[in-house]
């Protein structure tokens, strides 16, 4: 799975419209969409690297004329989000290995 990134968008007002325009000219945008809600758009990026979608927003979103405020997330791939309640899991069992050690006979 490539590196993706959920680009929340705040414009001056009137100026999402001219906003997503450019967006669907930046190469790696995949998708631009006028949003309701506290943002106007919301854009997907898509590259093959992390370091790329960072020169993406910081280069190329961040500077297009009537961008008031970006918002940035980073989709995890799916292993991640495993390995996170995997990680969790052993940090309980370990407390409670622990736990059972202190209490009294």
């Amino acid at each position: 799975m490539s590196p993706k990134a959920f680009i929340m968008i705040e414009t001056e007002a009137g100026k999402a419209n001219k906003v997503v325009t450019a967006l669907k000219e930046v190469e790696g945008v995949t998708t631009a969409d006028l949003v309701t809600g506290p943002y106007d758009i919301i854009a997907v990026v898509e590259e093959q690297r992390l370091d790329e979608i960072g020169n993406i927003v910081t280069g190329k979103i961040q500077v297009i004329p009537s961008v008031s405020r970006i918002v940035t997330c980073l989709a995890l791939p799916e292993g991640m989000v495993r390995g996170r309640q995997s990680q969790r899991e052993g940090q309980k069992q370990a407390e409670r290995k622990v736990f059972k050690k202190r209490r009294p006979i």
